[in-house]
């Protein structure tokens, strides 16, 4: 027998589930549940004979072989058929949109859907299906969808409650019907219990929050409480309304919040009840109002997070400008920084403010030359970085401010801006231009659904841990998030005192910390192994072409990805509570990545940065982009006008590090020869065809080589830079190393050792590759890198015959007697010894000997026929007639 059901004391929505759950189960019966709210009863009483629902008290429950739960997963909810839900031998299905709770049911299909009204989720599945309704049945669902949603007021509803509005209305749903079931005038018995409710009403402020509390007692059950609640909530200007009646023996407390800062469906969870984060409701058996208004202030006390301050929400560094500054300065510094005005500061005293409105209204008269102090506003006020929001509120709502600096000890800290307020009022999205919306969506589930659960649960402590400093995740981790590349390669960027979060995070970890404090920067590495990388925000100037730049520490994350390379690198992730997943992309970073395109920030990027480069040509290579035409053209000018030869060696030798280590630097070269750019590293490394040809046969002499020495580290961007350098006289390639790149002088040892032998391995190896001797010879001493560039150069067979053989058999030959054993057998120390095992070795090169014993016997023999000749010599130097 297949059951459907919903919990007690149901309102529309819940009704209008059971309506259309028997839509996707047509055997099923559908249960009428006890406690209607007053409105569906009148309702079901003119349509019961329509609807066919089934009182509870004629279900035989132990019949129940599968059990439909719609608008709840929790048991305790349902009633009498709570011990049917909790039956493992029943088959469950679950149907519900409020948020998960402690205790939910699970089935053996669970559809879940986070949206204003449980009818909203039956539409989706009607929709996917191409389900019909009759008017009536559409009827039904939008009463539930109205009621649940506030006619789509709630701040709960989301977009597929429209949408499911609208479908119901083309499915004959009567809009008359619903006005007039929904908007019913209250009885005499709900009039009077709202008078009490109005006239009992308290006024409590919990963390910033604005709560009210009415309370009322009667002795008969009053229906939709609820329906009550929200005209009192339209009635009172706070953020949340509890409304606490004791009807006959229970107490019943109904929640309506209008802020993010208040979770009423979580706190009344904790205290037996639950619900939406707006709305919400619990019931109290046996106890009085006064006890129930005790536990809800103390849950209040427990949950409610404290207000936010002036030094949470504040924008910094707080940028002023001097009374004496000109107009057009201001606009400058506006420009740049993108604000919309300043604070005029003279010797530490705040004069007032300088808005964008005031610096056009004195350009369009032609007055840019004249100082600030002509147009600045006077009336300022200042907060301290205790102030609570509800004060910064009445500061720039009823006084008017625009902005209020933070002063801390005399000294200006940040500035919060109406902007400022109003997304920590009402959520980090809310304020946004459509754009930067669009522009900035919320990855949290990208985050979930690519890392792996460990790693997504460290980012989201590693928020919670920030508290009041903003934490983000930066750098090619949020590219390749957007791409869908893996990386576990974890930047973190905290806007303030990254180094002092750094140490406390990592003692809450259990973490190894490193910290650099001259850059601000910090390593952890957590008992795992596994790695964090932590830096300071900061503002990067730079003075002139190719410089090093000026650093400003603790600036806000967008004044920090200003200092990034390309959009789809300037892009950050926010891993703070409320906002976790939210992406920073102020330049369009993703949308780039979409029309695979490579742009830098601005047009001076690559004067400012040469090196930008060499990076744009590594990206192009690695990703398939293709630089942006206006970028490229940048770049062939700052090429042209020769100022990548002002960067400094250790500058150009990491960026041609990075080229050559990658198996696409053939690639990489060529796009440096279109832009320009490859001769200005050397005059005479331009690109040609033999040097195209000459870095392919160097990939194919590194694979060769990771062939036949398997698992040996070698510089494989070494062999490359031989490959590139070769058109260059020994001598010019390794001055180019040493002096230009600044290499390591063992890097540079063994560029000579490359050019100076391989020109002599013909010579040597005159034999072939069959003789192991000259072979051994030949290569003997020589390192892997050498013997690559030998094989990158080698136009002959038998030489790279030569070398393999070398490489697999012949340099680890070993001779297993030593000169200890040839004194064992009785051998007189002296130098036949060394000439006796330099014989044998290579009798154990050409493969006449094996083993020990056979190495040992040659040993001896060859040193008594060497004192057999040389006795023989003797003889004859001392025979008579000589």
């Amino acid at each position: 027998m297949e059951v459907i059901v919903t919990h007690t004391n149901a309102d529309f929505d819940a009704f209008a589930c059971l309506v259309a759950a028997r839509k996707l189960y047509p055997q099923a019966v559908s249960v009428l549940p006890t406690g209607l709210d007053r409105n569906v009863r009148e309702f079901y009483a003119l349509h019961q004979d329509l609807l066919g629902l089934t009182p509870a008290r004629e279900v035989e429950q132990d019949a129940i072989t599968r059990l439909i739960v719609v608008e709840t997963r929790q048991a305790r909810r349902l009633g009498e058929f709570q011990r049917v839900a909790e039956d493992p031998t029943v088959e469950l299905h679950v149907f519900d949109h409020h948020p998960a709770m402690s205790g939910d049911l699970r089935g053996a299909v669970n559809r879940m859907m986070a949206c204003g009204a449980g009818v909203t989720l039956f539409v989706e599945i009607f929709r996917e299906r191409q389900t019909a309704l009759t008017p009536l049945e559409a009827t039904v669902l939008a009463l539930g969808l109205y009621e649940d949603t506030g006619a789509l007021t709630f701040s709960a509803t989301v977009p597929e409650d429209l949408e499911a509005g609208a479908y119901l209305l083309t499915h004959g749903a009567n809009l008359d019907i619903v006005s007039d079931y929904i908007q019913r005038p209250l009885d005499p018995d709900q009039r009077e219990l709202l008078n009490d409710l109005i006239l009992s009403t308290e006024y409590v402020t919990l963390g910033g929050v604005r709560v009210a509390l009415a309370t009322a007692q009667t002795d008969s059950y009053v229906g939709e409480l609820a329906l009550l609640t929200h005209k009192l909530r339209d009635i009172e200007n706070v953020d949340a309304v509890f409304s606490i009646a004791r009807m006959d023996e229970t107490t019943y407390l109904v929640a309506r919040s209008k802020t993010d800062a208040l979770n009423v469906g979580t706190l009344l969870q904790r205290i037996g009840g639950g619900g939406h984060p707006r709305a919400s409701s619990a019931a109290f058996r046996g106890k009085s109002v006064s006890r129930v208004r005790d536990i809800l202030l103390e849950a209040l006390r427990e949950n409610l997070r404290p207000e936010a301050l002036a030094r949470q929400i504040m924008s910094y560094p707080a940028r002023t400008i001097s009374p004496d500054d000109s107009i057009e300065q201001a606009g400058e510094m506006m420009t740049r920084y993108g604000y919309s005005g300043l604070l005029v500061v003279e010797d530490g005293r705040i004069l007032g403010t300088l808005d964008r409105q005031d610096v056009d209204k004195a350009s369009h008269h032609q007055l840019a030359h004249a100082p600030v102090k002509a147009f600045l506003s006077p009336n300022v006020a200042s907060v301290s970085p205790d102030t609570p929001l509800t004060e910064i509120e009445r500061l720039l709502a009823r006084e008017e401010m625009a902005r209020l600096p933070v002063v801390e000890g005399g000294q200006i800290i940040g500035i919060v801006t109406r902007t400022d307020f109003l997304r920590a009022r009402y959520g980090s999205r809310y304020a946004r231009s459509r754009a930067e919306i669009e522009w900035q969506p919320n990855l949290s589930e990208s985050l979930r659904s690519q890392l792996p659960e460990p790693i997504c649960a460290l980012l989201e402590r590693i928020g919670q841990e920030a508290a009041d400093l903003k934490v983000y995740i930066v750098g090619g981790f949020v590219r390749d998030l957007l791409l869908g590349r893996p990386n576990l390669d974890i930047d973190l960027l905290v806007e303030r005192a990254g180094v002092k979060f750094s140490v406390t995070l990592a003692q809450s970890l259990e973490a190894r910390v490193r910290v650099h404090r001259r850059f601000g920067t910090a390593t952890l590495t957590l008992p795992d192994g596994f790695r964090l990388d932590i830096a300071t925000a900061r503002l990067e100037s730079y003075r002139h072409p190719a410089a090093l730049p000026d650093v400003e520490p603790e600036v806000p994350v967008q004044e920090d990805l200003q200092r990034r390379d390309f959009t789809m690198n300037a892009m950050a992730i926010c891993l703070n509570p409320g906002a976790f997943g939210e992406l920073v992309d102020p330049f369009g970073g993703r949308f780039d990545l979409k029309a695979r395109t490579l742009r830098t920030l601005h047009k001076f990027s690559f004067v400012e940065d040469p090196t930008r480069i060499f990076r744009a040509v590594r990206f192009e290579a690695r990703f398939g982009f293709r630089l942006d035409e206006a970028m490229e053209s940048s770049a062939r000018w700052v090429a042209a006008a020769r100022l990548i030869e002002r960067l400094s060696a250790k500058r150009v030798r990491t960026e041609l590090l990075l080229i050559l280590e990658s198996d696409r630097a053939e690639a990489m070269f060529k796009r440096l020869h279109e832009m320009e750019a490859l001769k200005h590293l050397h005059p005479s490394l331009s690109w040609s065809k033999a040097l195209g040809n000459r870095l392919r046969q160097a990939e194919e002499a590194v694979a060769w080589l990771r062939a036949l020495a398997p698992g040996e580290p070698f510089l494989e961007w070494l062999v490359r830079f031989l490959a590139w350098t070769d058109d260059l006289a020994s001598q010019e390639a390794v001055k180019f190393a040493r002096d230009r790149l600044r290499m390591k002088t063992h890097h540079v040892e063994i560029i000579e050792t490359a050019r100076a032998q391989a020109g002599l391995i013909p010579g040597r190896l005159q034999a072939g590759a069959g003789d192991a001797v000259a072979v051994y010879d030949a290569f003997k001493g020589l390192s892997l890198e050498v013997m690559a560039y030998i094989r990158t150069n080698c136009r002959s067979p038998e030489i790279v015959e030569a070398a393999a053989r070398y490489l697999a058999e012949l340099r680890f030959s070993r001779l297993e007697i030593n000169g200890n054993d040839l004194i064992a057998a009785g051998v007189r120390q002296g130098p036949a010894i060394g000439r006796a095992l330099k014989e044998t070795f290579r009798a154990r090169l050409e493969g006449r000997l094996k083993g020990r014993q056979e190495e040992l016997a040659y040993a001896l023999e060859n040193i008594d026929s060497a004192a057999a000749e040389q006795n023989r010599r003797r003889t004859e130097e001392d025979s008579p007639g000589r």
